[in-house]
């Protein structure tokens, strides 16, 4: 009588445990579902985007730069600055010469 309730007992603890083991793995599910999914994980934290080279029309010292690394810019939006007193005294002696 005392071997079938220890086996009893036994039977329990295993039913037990493996419904732990069981819940464990669907709340681990529904983790990794709704909350870990769409996530993107990096270990150089970078991500690869779209890059644009840039240059200038003209030649000429730059002032200022308006943006910072990693920036969003769209079409049409002011990078930087150039130093226009080089430009100014290339106007005025083309305009000398001219007259």
């Amino acid at each position: 009588m005392n071997n079938n309730f220890n086996n009893h007992r036994h039977q329990k603890r295993i039913k037990i445990f493996m419904t732990i083991v069981i819940l464990l793995i669907i709340l681990s599910f529904l983790y990794w579902f709704f909350l870990v999914r769409g996530r993107e994980f990096t270990d150089d934290a970078y991500i690869h985007a779209d890059m644009a080279k840039i240059s200038s029309r003209i030649f000429g010292t730059i002032n200022s730069i308006l943006v910072e690394n990693d920036d969003y810019v769209k079409k049409g939006d002011l990078l930087l600055t150039l130093d226009d007193r080089e430009l100014k005294l290339e106007k005025e002696s083309l305009l000398a010469v001219k007259e």
